[in-house]
């Protein structure tokens, strides 16, 4: 988390993760409300691997040492021999699971806790925070296309059609657009005016 340790190695046998993946970093702790002999996964942080080459372990030199928490190239060595995959990441978010509570309070679920012995049994871990902000930006972006798309759509209709259509809109909106409809009536019988007055009623609606 602090950025001293920026690389590690993996045995070349096993598959190594793909340069812009981000990986979730875990480790193991005893959980007293799952028995004496359990323990829990606590999420520590993410990485985002920004390199993977294939090196021998023979060509390792002191900063690969240092860069993956050794005390010496000796000891790193030690630990690993031949081919493996070396992979480089870097630290992105501090974050904790965010697992929904087991606790509920006047009869509603409670909010979220890091704590699985805490947790729903068998609740998987929820959406973090960021992951969520994507997601509602992805569905805002799905309602600003469909908002166009029904502007294309009404403008083919027929200008009576057209009032029909957000005369209702505003109703379900709670829009007052009673002085723009009274505009488009007073100009029966003059088409050009009266697209003028349903572009202000549609501006009105946010649909400009």
């Amino acid at each position: 988390m602090r950025g001293r340790k920026v690389q590690m190695r993996l045995a070349r046998h096993r598959k190594a993760p793909p340069v812009g993946a981000t990986v979730p970093i875990s480790y193991r702790r005893p959980c007293e409300a799952l028995g004496r002999t359990r323990s829990e996964t606590v999420r520590l942080c993410w990485v985002r691997v920004t390199q993977v080459a294939e090196q021998n372990t023979s060509e390792a030199t002191a900063q690969d040492a240092y860069d993956e928490g050794y005390r010496s190239l000796e000891e790193l060595r030690d630990e690993h021999s031949g081919p493996v995959w070396v992979i480089r990441f870097e630290a992105i978010v501090t974050e904790t699971p965010r697992l929904l509570a087991r606790e509920v309070i006047a009869g509603r679920q409670g909010g979220y806790t890091e704590e699985p012995g805490s947790a729903m049994h068998g609740e998987p871990e929820a959406v973090d925070e960021i992951s969520q902000d994507i997601l509602t930006d992805r569905a805002n972006e799905r309602d600003v296309r469909r908002a166009r798309k029904r502007v294309a759509t009404v403008g083919l209709l027929g200008i009576d059609d057209q009032v029909r259509v957000l005369t209702e809109l505003a109703r379900v909106r709670h829009v007052d657009v009673r002085s723009e409809l009274r505009a488009i009536r007073r100009w029966v019988g003059n088409p050009s005016a009266q697209r003028t007055q349903l572009e202000n009623l549609r501006a009105k609606l946010g649909m400009g």
